[in-house]
């Protein structure tokens, strides 16, 4: 998919999260826009993946888009396994 400017996009992401790692929080940039995700409870292990929408952005440029993720807070000693990042155009 080539991203267009001015078009609003979900931003989807596959994660896994251990039991004793709930609470933690992703703080996410795409394009400039501040997305946070809190996990409030954990999948059934690293390995089981969810899928969730974290929020939505509308692009001010075409592609390339730069997206950051880093941790805002960590419950314990990790935040989470992020497999991918999907930008999903909002029909």
């Amino acid at each position: 998919v080539v991203l267009q400017p001015g078009v609003e996009y979900a931003v989807w992401i596959d994660y896994a999260i251990a039991q004793g790692e709930e609470g933690g929080v992703l703080r996410m940039q795409v394009g400039g826009q501040l997305l946070e995700k809190s996990f409030p409870a954990a999948t059934a292990g690293w390995q089981d993946y969810r899928q969730e929408e974290v929020g939505r952005v509308t692009l001010d440029a075409p592609d390339p888009v730069e997206v950051t993720v880093q941790a805002k807070e960590i419950a314990n000693s990790a935040l989470c396994n992020l497999r991918t990042i999907r930008l999903v155009p909002v029909r």
